[in-house]
């Protein structure tokens, strides 16, 4: 990736994450997968309900498979659920310990700072 454009997409999420410690929520920006995943044995303790909304990013990062390989606690993943189980983990996701999701479209006040998947 172009270096101007990296750095441009770097400071929107830095944005993002203000804005997110504004609302008491932290985000975090992170350059490898391995960083997350770094990052994910720091927040996530075991025995604890990890759901996902099924985002792609954990797939292809490998978190997915870290997540099953390395915590007792439940990891529900939809892909593997028939349609009613996917209805009942849609509940338990309400109290889920943990939820992974993604976003394609974070808004901001300035149009400029859109980000798009």
């Amino acid at each position: 990736m172009n270096e101007n454009v990296k750095a441009a997409l770097k400071k929107r999420a830095e944005k993002v994450i203000y804005a997110l410690e504004k609302n008491n929520m932290k985000g975090y920006l992170v350059d490898t997968p391995d960083e997350a995943k770094q990052i994910i044995k720091e927040l996530i303790k075991d025995d604890k309900l990890i759901v996902s909304g099924g985002t792609m990013t954990l797939k292809e990062t490998g978190i997915q498979d870290f997540l099953n390989e390395n915590y007792s606690g439940i990891y529900i993943d939809r892909e593997k659920l028939s349609p009613d189980e996917v209805n009942d983990l849609y509940r338990k996701a309400f109290s889920a310990d943990t939820y992974f999701a993604s976003t394609c479209l974070l808004y901001t006040s300035d149009a400029a700072d859109d980000l798009l998947c």
